[in-house]
Parts: structure tokens; sequence; C-alpha cells
């Protein structure tokens, strides 16, 4: 893949490697036909282009040269497409070349979003800003930055080019700049602002939204000296700044000076924050910007309790509920809270006083609760948000009747489920980042907990000793918010590395006693047991039941194991105990345990170990014939992600006796030993398969051949060698043949000389010209003697009969 970056200053890749251009002429000759690539481009033209100076016979020769040069720079693709299409009198871009541009991605995102950029701004729709916001990230500058210095000819082919990008880009960014404004983010507005001057430096539009954000922010001398700066500009062309600019300069310096009073305030009830807000920025900005979008309503953060929902919606609210000077506010007629979480009956008239006494608004004495509110709420536009709806089943109801009777209301919901309403945009918040490596500490969640353990203990550092028990102890939670809170708690009695062992698979140990602290919140048990009351029971069979997936799994397999329709797989997505992606679902660690407990207290926890046994041994045996077959690949794709499903099914039988299962699917896991796993992972797996294979249900020979196999595996190969001694020998049946003498080849892995006789027990295996079952021996015997450099010389020719008996599945042992 070639990526051509020409937005600021020229750049390639192939492959993501740097591709340097010998010469600016190179590359101005891949920019000029990269942006012309819709029509081929005469030569001639291209070469007066370049080198306008030039003869015609000097052009063409110095166009012949950079053409050479090119194709030594750029190769043709695997299947010979080369860059460019040519011809005696034309050039032009190749269509088939595999090239990515960023002019082409700003153009694909421009195309949505640009019908809303020519309607006012209180038209612009939520769904036109995330196009929007990826096209201007891809403009920082002009393009090809110094590609006009290269002659007068070349830049004013280039100005035409810029002047379209250019428009586009500032409509854009001034769009997003005065959203980011009435988001209450001015320091954002101020960089979009910026980006607007570096595109066009006379622009005012741009310098009167960035002498805006400098107000907002308290940085009056920064705005004033923006505004002579423009005003500089503008007296080389004879001119004055506008009205409106002269007034906001005269705004400026009279709130420098003292002489104006501050802005009035937005009424709320919104307490001040009392320890830091981590690791939300991105949801955060989305959230505001959706806020202050139009005809959007109704927004749930739906998530797990202790996910940070309440958190976030306070955030948004704080920012949403300050004045700024020079930016008019969103919600003028107030940002208020409500928490639910103490309402124990859904009716209109209960949860309307709730939220009345919540904001402190006053009410007649001969009228009704949801009239107070209907009428507080009226007038002005605001914004409720309404906290802790998962337990008030009609609260629905209660959401659509208060946004119909208030046109210009905007109401935020948390809730552990969605509301179910048509009108409704859900958000579903999952766990803080978490580190990818050891030592990577710059992520909220180590963030989040590093401050917390500071507050138990004051004399705390994150320093290189603690910093991967740190890392541990996010990875076990998932960056659950407060789960970290309650695992810092121990910092007191504990060391962290003492507290990542406690905390690792024990989910009863994240438990606090702190007054201050919701009750539903003291434990993560308490949190999972507020959201499992909320189920059904045959709802809360089937979490239970989903405990023993491993690595999640598909709606057929919960359906075969749990008897779970679609409908209930998909409430227990929308209640954030699921998740689902692409038909496979998935469980949180956290909920993973909990719904194990409870699966313990149930009086079929048997049966549904059972048969989640019975399936995933099933399903390796019934495609035993297709891993061994002409598609193994295919095979393989379909049970890799279930092989911790697997290794759990496996497991439970041997440990129960339930032989049969294990018995048919004997021959099948050796791909996931050789495709997948770690080494230890490998090791306790070969261990346990070796425990099946002892038992007396396999014939002798068999056993003999597949637990010698197992020992190499495990890299016992003195072992292995005595166990294949008497197996080889004795046995006359082609599998247990096939089985002894492959893996006696491999048993010569450390050893050296190869063993005459391992080469004449692995060279006889191809003779067997068998069905599927003696056929996937055979190609394993003779793919082992490829990995021997002694036999190298002989690879090919002993290779070919395996070759012709299935090459697909050569090709996936060669893997």
């Amino acid at each position: 893949m070639l990526t051509i970056t020409l937005f600021g200053h020229f750049r390639a890749t192939f492959h993501n490697e740097p591709l340097p251009f010998p010469t600016q002429s190179v590359a101005a000759l891949v920019a000029y036909l990269c942006l012309e690539q819709n029509t081929p481009q005469p030569r001639a033209h291209i070469s007066t282009l370049l080198w306008p100076d030039s003869t015609d016979e000097q052009g063409r020769r110095n166009l012949r040269q950079v053409l050479f040069r090119l194709r030594q720079t750029v190769p043709d693709t695997a299947d010979g497409h080369p860059l460019l299409l040519t011809t005696n009198d034309t050039l032009q871009w190749n269509p088939a070349y595999p090239t990515q541009t960023d002019v082409s991605q700003f153009e694909a995102h421009m195309a949505q979003a640009e019908p809303f950029l020519h309607t006012p701004l209180s038209e612009t729709p939520y769904p036109a800003l995330a196009p929007l916001q990826a096209a201007v990230d891809l403009c920082p500058a002009n393009l090809l930055l110094g590609f006009d210095l290269l002659n007068d000819l070349y830049a004013e082919w280039l100005q035409r080019w810029r002047t379209k990008y250019q428009r586009q880009a500032l409509l854009g960014l001034a769009r997003l700049a005065e959203l980011y404004g009435r988001a209450g983010q001015p320091r954002q507005m101020e960089k979009l602002a910026r980006q607007q001057l570096a595109l066009n430096p006379e622009r005012e539009e741009a310098h009167h939204q960035l002498m805006q954000a400098c107000v907002a922010q308290g940085e009056y001398t920064a705005a004033l000296t923006q505004y002579t700066t423009h005003q500089r500009q503008l007296e080389e062309d004879g001119l004055e700044p506008s009205p409106a600019l002269r007034q906001l300069h005269h705004l400026a310096n009279q709130l420098r000076l003292g002489q104006l009073p501050p802005p009035p305030p937005i009424p709320h009830n919104l307490l001040p924050e009392e320890t830091p807000f981590y690791g939300r920025q991105p949801e955060l900005d989305d959230l505001l910007l959706w806020l202050v979008a139009p005809n959007q309503r109704l927004l749930t953060l739906k998530g797990l309790g202790g996910m940070g929902k309440t958190r976030l919606a306070l955030a948004a609210a704080r920012r949403l509920a300050r004045p700024w000077p020079t930016i008019p506010a969103r919600f003028p007629g107030g940002v208020w809270f409500a928490s639910l979480a103490d309402v124990e009956t859904d009716d209109e008239e209960t949860v309307a006083e709730s939220i009345v006494q919540s904001c402190g608004w006053p009410t007649k004495q001969e009228e009704s609760a949801l009239m107070a509110a209907i009428h507080y709420l009226s007038g002005k536009p605001p914004l409720l948000i309404l906290d802790n709806l998962e337990h008030l089943p009609r609260i629905a109801q209660f959401v659509l009747a208060l946004l119909t009777a208030v046109p210009s209301l905007t109401i935020l919901a948390t809730s552990r489920h969605q509301l179910g309403l048509q009108r409704e945009v859900v958000r579903y918040l999952h766990g803080l980042p978490i580190p990818k490596h050891d030592r990577d500490m710059a992520v909220p969640s180590v963030a989040l907990l590093t401050e917390r353990i500071q507050r138990v203990d004051s004399g705390f550092r994150l320093t290189a000793a603690v910093a991967p028990d740190l890392v541990r102890i996010c990875r076990t939670l998932d960056g659950w918010p407060l789960a970290l809170e309650l695992a810092a708690g121990w910092a007191e009695v504990m060391y962290p590395h003492e507290i990542a062992e406690r905390v690792a698979g024990n989910m009863a140990a994240l438990y606090t006693a702190v007054p201050d602290l919701p009750a539903r919140h003291r434990s993560m048990e308490a949190v999972l047991a507020g959201s499992y009351t909320l189920l059904t029971p045959t709802q809360q069979r089937i979490l239970a039941g989903f405990a023993l997936f491993r690595g999640g799994g598909t709606a057929e397999a919960a359906e075969q194991i749990l008897q779970a329709t679609a409908e209930d797989m998909a409430l227990l997505v929308r209640r954030a105990l699921l998740q689902e992606q692409e038909g496979r679902y998935t469980i949180h660690e956290l909920v993973r345990q909990f719904a194990l407990t409870m699966l313990g207290k149930m009086e079929d926890k048997m049966t549904a170990e059972q048969t989640h046994a019975a399936y995933y041994l099933a399903l390796l045996t019934n495609l035993e014939s297709d891993l061994y077959g002409p598609h193994p690949l295919a095979a393989i794709h379909q049970l890799r992600p279930e092989r911790e499903n697997i290794y759990g099914a496996w497991h439970w039988a041997v440990a129960q006796g339930e032989y049969e299962g294990v018995t048919a699917a004997l021959p099948s896991p050796d791909p996931f030993l050789q495709y997948g796993g770690s080494v230890a992972g490998g090791r306790r797996r070969c261990s346990a398969r070796r425990a099946a294979i002892t038992q007396p249900v396999l014939s002798h020979d068999l056993r003999f051949a597949h637990v010698a196999f197992l020992c190499l595996r495990l890299g016992h190969y003195d072992t292995a060698r005595t166990f294949l001694a008497t197996s080889s020998l004795r046995t006359t049946l082609p599998v247990p043949a096939i089985t002894s003498s492959s893996a006696l080849g491999q048993t010569v892995y450390p050893a050296r000389p190869f063993p005459r006789r391992v080469r004449r027990n692995t060279k006889k295996d191809w003779h067997w010209r068998e069905p599927n079952n003696i056929r996937k021996g055979i190609i394993s015997s003779l793919a082992e003697l490829g990995y021997y450099p002694i036999m190298r010389n002989s690879m090919k020719r002993r290779s070919q009969p395996s070759i012709d008996l299935d090459r697909p599945l050569v090709a996936t042992v060669s893997l």
C-alpha cells in the first residue's frame, strides 16, 4: 500500500516504511498526477509545468529521467500493476495501484458533512459532526507546503487546488469552533480558530473566534493582541475591522480593566467536584457536542454500576453551567441534576416530586409536582440530568411525557440499561483504558488507581518498582473505575503486589466500609447484585450459565447450551451485563465471577456444565475432517475464538470422567497446540490431555502413541522415546504406526546426528495411501522432515507425495 500525504509537507510511505523521493521534481510529478488522476495528462503539458524555462527537447528528456527515478522508487504491485499508466503522449495515475491519500479521505468525509455547512449553526445535526471532525483533522495546513516555490506555473496550478480545499476546510473549522464554544470548551475553540488562521491568516471570522476563546478563558491581553495583529493586516489594504470585531475588542478591554461585572450565572444545582475526573476526555467531548447539537433531546449513558456514568454526566453539566462572557449559553434555562436512586415507586407524581425536591424548585400548594416541574422547565432551554433510572420499570413513559410537555427540554439520563424510546440515543461506557505493557503509566486507569492509593497512603509514589503491580491490578479489573477505587482502599494495609494478588480472581476482596459511599457501591458484589435482581428467573439462569463461556460465545452456542433466545441475549446486552459484537457475546471478567457464584447456587449447575462440555467437544469432533481435509484454514478460523471454551470443556470432561467425548475429539486439539497459545498454556493443556489419554477407554497401542506425542509437546523427549519404542515396534494398526513414527521423528529435535531408524520409520509413512484419518498422519510425518537441516537436500523429494495428497493441508502445516 502506497500512502501519500499532500496536506502540509509532502510525505509518502510504502507498506508503512518511509519512501524518500530522490528529487522535488519526482515528488511534484507524483503530487500532480495524484490530484489530476481522473484524466490522462499530456506529457508536453507536464514537462512545461515542471520545467517552464526548458526547451521542448530538454523537457521531454527531464521527464524521462524523472519517470525512470520514479520507477526505481515505487515498485510495481505483486500482480504487475505499475504506478502510472503511460503512452507515448500521456501519463495517468493507475487506479488499480493500491494507494491511499489524505486528500481522498478528506473529500470522502466532506461529502458527508458539506450539505450542512451552508445551513445555520442551529441546524447542524450531530451525525454531521463526526465526518466534519475527521475531515478537518486531515487538513492541518495548506496543500503541498513549499511546492509553490518550484516555479510560477506550478504555483498557479497548485493555488487552484489549495483554494478548493481551503474553502471546504475553513467552513468546517469555523462550524466546529462555534459548536465547541457553545459546548463550554473554549480551549478547543481556540485550537480550531488558530488552525483556520494557518490556512488563511486574514480570515476575520477566525480572528473573531480566537478572540472569543481568549476572552472566555480570561486571557484578555491575548485577545487584544490578536485584534491588533488583524488590524495591521487590514490597514495594509486600506481596510478596518468589522463592527462586531471592534465591539469584541471593546468588551475584552473593559474586562481587562475590571470595568464590567461577570456574566450572569446559569441556574443550576450542581455540587463542586470533590475528586479529579479521569480518563473520559473523548467521551466527554462527544457528549458535549451531542448536547449542543440541535434536535438532540434524549441521551442515555448506559453501563454497569460504578462505571463512571454519573461522573461523566456531571463533568459535562459543570461545563455547560459555566457562563462565558463572549459565548452564548446553550442552556440558559438551567442545568439540573436529579438522582432517582432512592425512589421506590415509578408513578409520575412520585418521580416528579423527587426531581422537584432535588432541584429545589418552588411549588404552589394547589399544583402537582409534575405540573410544577413542567412549569419550571418551560421557557428558556434547560438541561435535566436524571441519574440511576434502571430500577424504575415505567420511567420511560415519564421521560416521554416530560419531553412532550416541554419542547425545549434536553434530558441526559444514566442507567444500567437503555429506556427503549425511539428518540433515545445510547452511549455505552466501558472501563477506563488499561496499560498495553508493564511500563505504560500514561493511561487513565493507572492515574485513577494512583490517585486513590495516595488518598489512603500519602507517602505512596508511582515508581518503576511498583508500576508492574499497578498495571496488573488495572488489567485484572479491566479498568472498572469503582473496582479500582475499592482495590486502592487496601493500600492502607497492603503493598501493591499484595493488592494485585488479593484481587486476582477474588471479587469478594473488592469492598469498603466508608460511610459516604452509597451502600450499592460499597462492594462489587452489591453493584452486580443490584443488576441481577432486576432480571427475571430465566434471565438470571442464562446470565449464570454464561459464566461457563470462556472468551465469549456465539448466539448458536448460547441457544444450544442455555436455551437462550435472541430476545434473552439482547436484553442482557441492553442491561450492560453482556456485550455483543458481530454475533459474538462476551462478558466482563468481574461479571463472570459474580455469575459463576450465582451458578453455584443453582440446582442445574451440573447439567449446564455437562451441556457446555458436550457442545464444544462435539464441535471439535465434527470439524476434525475439515482440520485435516481440503479446507483446514476455515476450520481453524472457526475454532480459534472457541479455544478457551474447548480447553475448558476438555478439562471438565477429564475431571468428571466423561471420556467418550474426549476420546472422539482426541486427535483434533493438535492444531491448537501448533497454532495457538503460549508455551506455558500449551504445557498445561497437554498435561490435561495426557491425563485423559491414559484412561483404559483407548486401545493400548493408540494410548502409547498419543501419550508419547504429548510427552514430546511437554518437552519430555526421553519418556517419549520409551513409549514410542514399544508402540512403533509392536503395533500393526495404521493410525498408531503413523502417530508413533511421526512422533519418534520429533524426539530427535535436540539430538545430533539424525538417527537412521527415525529416517526409516518416518519415510515409510508416505507409502500409506489411506483415507483421510490416515492421510493426516502421512502429511504430518512428511512435514516433520522439512524441519531438519540435515534433510534439506532431500526435502523436496520426500515432500512430493504429501503435496500430491493434499496441497491445501501442506500449506496449512507450513503456516
